[in-house]
């Protein structure tokens, strides 16, 4: 049931990415990404491709690491709009086989109903298959594909195998083309369009922290990092924040908050694609980051993995202060 309820998302999803595809004339997320592993492919250094004036153009240089590139080498032999909607669609599978771990009919299943699912579609995003990656190790080597979200997610659900899938790739993306990490780093210094939800002063970003007050459970970690890392703050950013989801309820108000981000209109004062962003990011801290701390609050401090943790440190401990016989 498990599976067949996994397919048939990727297989409703689908014509959806493909209708998408025929409406818009803009290229997705995932195309740059397409286009640069093509270019790896030929021996040609991607970051020389992507980027205003480019000739892949695009709003900004190429941000990605190569790790990403080699994570759509698979694609890269089909035609652009095909690939699209098998990663979309791939993504969406493995995403709703990884959300129904635990239990089928799973609250966190509200993200396919919500407005960020619909963008991370629309633009062919990564969160989705990063998303599925927190339960699902031998998909870590996404984690590597987009390093700060992905930090996030591993600091919430730690992996040994995903850090090794993790690290597999970027050993083999090392090998391909060994000069990039330092190029990346270079193109990262003039990103000016990111930031972090905890920057966001004014609407109580730090408040986001107060998760860890509940520091034990996964999904109060994932908060807390999900904060701290420098993100676009667009609404399919907000994909990982179903993760939080326990109770049907608070799947619901989830997605219809998103809906409302969606929706939320920028000021005509704002000018400029970086305003442009941080007043999203402001709506998003407001509707979407602080309920979920108001989630984790209400739960307990405890969790299977840390609670079996911590009564074998307290056992150790009981140990070595035992005077000998």
């Amino acid at each position: 049931m498990r599976c067949a309820l996994a397919i048939a998302i990727g297989v409703v999803v689908a014509p959806i990415a493909w209708h998408i595809q025929t409406i818009h004339s803009h290229p997705s997320d995932f195309a740059q990404v397409w286009y640069s592993a093509r270019a790896l492919l030929a021996g040609d250094n991607p970051y020389d491709l992507v980027g205003p004036g480019r000739p892949f153009p695009w709003p900004f240089p190429l941000l990605y690491p190569v790790t990403a590139l080699i994570t759509a080498i698979p694609f890269a032999a089909i035609p652009l709009r095909l690939a699209n909607v098998l990663w979309v669609a791939c993504s969406a599978a493995i995403l709703a086989w990884a959300l129904t771990k635990e239990r089928l009919w799973t609250p966190k299943l509200w993200v396919f109903a919500s407005w960020s699912y619909f963008a991370a579609v629309h633009l062919a995003q990564w969160s989705p298959l990063l998303t599925a990656a927190a339960f699902l190790p031998w998909v870590g080597f996404a984690l590597a594909a987009k390093p700060t979200l992905g930090a996030a997610l591993f600091v919430a659900y730690p992996s040994r195998r995903a850090l090794v899938s993790a690290l597999a790739i970027v050993f083999a993306s090392i090998v391909v083309f060994p000069s990039w990490p330092l190029i990346w780093i270079q193109k990262l210094h003039g990103a000016s369009h990111m930031s972090a939800p905890v920057a966001h002063l004014s609407v109580g970003g730090p408040l986001i922290l107060l998760s860890l007050i509940k520091w034990r459970r996964p999904e109060a970690r994932l908060l807390a990092a999900l904060a701290c890392v420098p993100q676009s703050t667009l609404i399919y950013e907000a994909v990982p924040l179903f993760l939080v989801v326990n109770r049907w309820y608070e799947g619901l108000a989830l997605s219809i908050l998103t809906f409302v981000v969606g929706s939320w209109p920028v000021p005509p004062q704002t000018s400029g694609y970086n305003l442009s962003l941080w007043v999203t990011g402001d709506v998003m801290v407001l509707s979407l980051y602080l309920p979920c701390v108001v989630f984790v609050l209400t739960r307990p401090n405890q969790h299977a993995s840390w609670d079996a943790i911590v009564a074998r440190c307290g056992r150790a401990l009981l140990w070595a202060r035992a005077e000998p016989a």
